[in-house]
């Protein structure tokens, strides 16, 4: 079959389809991929979770304590702490160090643990700070050793230092706080505390548990090693026997078997074989060792070497010789070796010049040798102590250093320093020329005086001696020296002086000489015989205080006086008499010379001698003293004085009603009375007060206190008495005349002192009415007494004839008040005089019928009046019995029309009666509300025979009035009028 290959068209068509393959495929696979990295961090989210749950159950310390609060864990932490891989924190998607914080939450029963995409530093919180994660919380620590404690060191979220301070140790079983690890016994546990603090104030605590164990097993010692070793043992050389040993430990206590300190197994027989001793040993900790000796017990030719001699045991500066001086052997010993058979000598000694261990062996006739034996050389030192120096010290070891030839007044130690790294120090010699030497205590103490030249050296306990010191001079002088004292002055000054001391030293067997002479400048006040210039001293630091003889007198303190004055004392500084003035002196300092010289005047300085003057009134004088002491200072003093020996004057302002009211001149007042009162000084001027007593009526007021200005008013009834006092500012004081003020507000009473009445008589609406009535009025007065009426005399009054009749009575007092009362009303009837005059009607004034007739009449008000008959009695109609003028007499109305109603019948005492209209024209009437076209309706009963008021009620009326007239006998009265609107 014949091949070919695509053609450019084929060629073409593949790749517009790969092509669109390509487009369909390469954005799902990164799709993909870009899910995949999405799902490694989700991933990655859930361990970074888990790698914290794993931090919070190693460290439940650090988690927080109280519900809502929050711990933050860096997730670089929790790498760097070993909780999650490095790379483990690397975000998949970028590559970089993933951008986040785990958040421990505390709830009410667990730690939530979640994972927020915000770095930890953005957070506000708990950071985490770790300390060092090779540290070991729970140490231990061997028993008697010393404790070092570990390096603590801690970093913070971002790496850098924290500070740590501590630790504080605590003693877990006390519970108390202690400065040191104690590691005396086994089992004490402690508790170190400490405290790291980054650079933004986080804290926290890292508690170290340390604990005393004993962990060391004991040591055992045979023959000097504390290794298992073999022991080779001859028979020939007798029965073997179990080598002692010896156990120490650590903490000094170990376990007993049968009184010693371990127990001991052994198999060894003499008979010729290889054994074994076990030795063990247990502390009380149940630590425990074995040694074990391994015994070769042989019957052999071997020479055997049984005591070496010549090894020191003592410290020497010397060779040591070692000799062989016991062998067991068969045969003749030919060769010594020293050396573990390196070398081979005939003599049974050598010279050694070192510490050092020696291996030695021997060799018989037929070539045996012998197995090593072993000695150690460690007694040989041929070094000197080093050069000895000598710390000199004052009183002892632990006193002041001082130098060598310095001199003191004191005990001089000597403190030797040397050191020996073999044998050791053995003692120190002293020598004054290097030629004789003697012993020299430790810290050897000087106490005598003396100047002491000499050389120390020291040998050590091989008696190698070391060179010889430097030279150490001590001197000491023990002895004071003397004092002579000059250049006091016995006269008083007010300035320094000086007084000096001269020093010599030249008392005791050795003199370290005077540093110098001292003087004294006083500056201060002083006043004694018995001045000293102060204390010397010699070069050793002896003192001797320079005598207490010189003269000292100094006063630099000025003298003081005062000037005072006496007389009886007044208000604000001022005398009210004439004053005695007095100038009181005197030196009062601490030191004083006394007074010497001293004046008063009014004047400049002047030293007159004079303490004491008189001063009359002044408004203000100035005296002045002056004063001197023995020492020369002066000094001076004043005061000022007023004296005013003169009252103020006291005038009295008396006013009715107030301060602008009219004088008050006494007497009776029916208002307020004003009361005040001024004051006059023209020396210390008037008080800014004055002073009232009251009496009487008004409020008692005993010195009650004003100021200038005040004032009293007088508002009581009655008489009061006021007395005004004035000050002036010396205190004198003026009493103004007094005043009598009289006040009466009240006006007078009126009483009913007695009453007279006529005969009485009932009228037809049953009141009683009296012929006459008369009233006695009485008038009194409470405070200034009745004056009189106003209105009549005080006689007696007769009221008017009239129903509800009455009188108005005015009364005064002196003070003008007034007072009105008004008596009544009373009820009096006048009668006629014609017995001739009927009963049922009364028409013509002739009849004899009463001038006024007393009527009431209703409308919207009830008002009595009094009616009054006209003139003639031809103008009205016989059937009007009285026209009513209810507004004024000049009142009246004419009849027009009178319509009869129906008549009826009240009672069989009754006439007929009728009801009718009148209807009238009122003149010179006001009749509000009832004017109708002029006219005005009334209603009329008429020849109504009125028994009692009560019928006339009956009848329609409110009440009515019987008119009785005399010739009627007492009977009841003919005629009656109603009137009702």
């Amino acid at each position: 079959m014949k091949k070919r290959g695509f053609t450019l068209v084929e060629l073409l068509a593949v790749i517009v389809i790969l092509g669109v393959i390509a487009l369909i495929a390469v954005p799902l696979v990164f799709s993909s991929i870009n899910s995949s990295k999405e799902g490694l961090y989700e991933r990655q989210i859930d361990q970074l979770i888990q790698a914290g749950k794993n931090w919070g159950g190693k460290n439940a310390s650090e988690l927080p304590k109280e519900i809502g609060d929050q711990v933050f864990l860096d997730p670089k932490d929790l790498a760097r702490l070993g909780f999650i891989d490095a790379e483990e924190i690397l975000d998949p998607r970028t590559g970089e160090q993933i951008k986040g914080c785990i958040v421990v939450t505390k709830d009410e029963r667990q730690y939530n643990y979640t994972f927020e995409e915000e770095n930890c530093e953005n957070v506000e919180g708990s950071y985490l700070i770790t300390f060092d994660d090779g540290l070991n919380t729970n140490e231990e620590v061997e028993v008697n050793s010393v404790y070092t404690g570990q390096n603590v060191t801690a970093v913070d979220t971002e790496g850098n230092a924290a500070t740590v301070v501590g630790p504080t140790i605590k003693n877990v079983a006390t519970g108390n706080e202690v400065t040191y690890v104690d590691t005396s016994k086994v089992g004490n546990q402690f508790e170190l505390t400490y405290t790291a603090t980054d650079s933004k104030g986080n804290k926290k605590d890292l508690v170290i548990k340390v604990t005393v164990v004993d962990t060391i097993a004991p040591e055992i010692i045979v023959q000097g090693k504390n290794q298992n070793f073999t022991y080779y043992y001859s028979t020939r050389d007798g029965k073997f026997k179990i080598p002692e040993a010896s156990v120490t430990d650590n903490s000094g206590k170990v376990k007993k078997y049968n009184g010693k300190d371990y127990k001991v197994t052994s198999n060894v027989s003499n008979i010729v074989g290889t054994y074994r001793i076990v030795y063990e040993a247990e502390d009380e900790s149940g630590n425990k060792r074995t040694l074990t000796v391994t015994v070769v017990i042989e019957n052999t030719t071997l020479p055997v070497i049984k005591e070496v001699t010549g090894n020191p045991t003592k410290w020497q500066n010397k060779d040591a010789t070692l000799k062989i001086s016991s062998v067991s052997s068969k045969t003749k010993i030919v060769g010594y070796s020293f050396d573990d058979g390196l070398t081979w000598q005939s003599s049974k000694s050598k010279v050694f010049d070192k510490n050092q261990t020696v291996k030695m062996k021997v060799k018989d006739q037929d070539g045996n040798v012998s197995r090593t034996y072993e000695v150690g050389i460690t007694k040989i030192d041929k070094e000197p102590p080093t050069k000895p120096v000598i710390v000199l010290h004052k009183n002892n070891s632990g006193g002041t250093v001082i130098s060598s030839g310095t001199w003191v007044n004191t005990n001089v130690s000597q403190e030797q320093k040397s050191t020996d790294s073999l044998s050791g120090i053995k003692g120190y010699e002293r020598s004054l020329d290097k030629k004789k030497w003697t012993t020299m205590g430790v810290n050897a103490i000087e106490s005598k005086e003396q100047e002491q030249h000499y050389y120390v050296r020291v040998k050590d306990n091989a008696g190698n001696i070391s060179e010889v010191s430097d030279l150490y001079i001590i001197r000491i002088d023990k002895t004071r020296p003397v004092c002579t004292s000059s250049g006091g002055n016995s006269s008083w000054i007010n300035y320094n002086w000086t007084i000096y001391g001269t020093c010599s030293d030249s008392k005791g067997s050795y003199r370290s000489g005077c540093t110098g002479n001292v003087q004294h400048t006083q500056t201060g006040e002083i006043n004694t015989s018995m001045a000293s210039p102060g204390t010397v001293y010699d070069v050793a630091g002896n003192s001797t205080k320079c005598p207490a003889n010189q003269h000292l007198h100094i006063d630099k303190t000025k003298p003081s006086c005062s000037v005072s004055f006496s007389g009886t004392s007044g208000t604000n500084g001022w005398y009210k008499s004439n004053v005695t003035v007095s100038l009181s002196r005197q030196d009062n300092g601490s030191v004083q010379s006394g007074v010497s010289n001293y004046g008063l005047t009014t004047g400049g300085t002047n030293y007159n001698g004079s303490a004491s003057n008189t001063q009359g009134e002044t408004g203000g004088t100035t005296w002045n003293g002056y004063v001197k002491d023995r020492a020369g200072n002066t000094n001076s003093c004043s005061k000022s004085v007023k004296v005013d020996t003169t009252a103020p004057s006291c005038t009295t302002v008396v006013k009715k009603g107030s301060s602008s009211g009219s004088n008050y001149t006494g007497g009776w007042y029916s208002g307020s009375i004003y009361t005040s009162a001024n004051c006059g000084d023209s020396l210390s001027g008037c008080a800014d007060k004055k002073t009232l007593t009251t009496s009487g009526a008004t409020t008692p007021v005993t010195n009650k206190q004003y100021p200038l200005s005040g004032s009293w008013t007088v508002y009581a009834n009655g008489t009061s008495y006021l007395t005004w006092k004035t000050y002036d500012n010396a205190g004198n004081s003026k009493t103004c005349s007094k005043i009598t003020a009289q006040v009466d507000k009240k006006g007078p009473t009126i009483t009913l002192e007695s009453s007279s009445k006529g005969s009485s008589h009932k009228a037809s609406d049953g009141s009683t009415c009296y012929t006459r009535y008369m009233v006695n009025p009485k008038c009194t007065d409470e405070h200034s007494g009745y004056s009189g009426y106003t209105q009549g005399n005080g006689d007696a009054y007769n009221f008017p004839v009239g129903k509800g009749k009455t009188r108005t009575v005015t009364c005064k007092d002196k003070a003008g008040n007034t007072t009105t009362k008004t008596f009544g009303p009373y009820n009096v009837c006048k009668y006629s005089s014609n017995s001739s005059c009927g009963y049922k009607s009364c028409r013509t004034k002739a009849c004899g019928c009463a001038d006024n007739v007393c009527t009431l009449y209703k409308q919207n008000i009830k008002k009595c009046g009094c009616a009054t008959w006209g003139s003639s009695t031809s103008k009205y109609d016989a059937n009007q019995d009285a026209i009513y003028f209810p507004y004024g007499k000049n009142c009246y109305v004419t009849p027009a029309e009178k319509q009869y109603m129906t008549s009826w019948k009240e009672a069989s005492d009754h006439t007929s009666r009728y009801r009718f209209y009148v209807k009238g024209v009122f003149a010179n009437c006001t009749l509000p509300n009832y004017n109708k076209g002029g006219y005005q309706t009334m209603t009329y009963r008429e020849t109504q025979k009125c028994s009692t008021g009560k019928r006339c009620k009956a009848g329609g009326c409110d009440v009515d009035l019987c008119v009785q007239y005399k010739s009627c006998k007492n009977k009841a009265c003919g005629y009656a009028s109603c009137y009702h609107y």
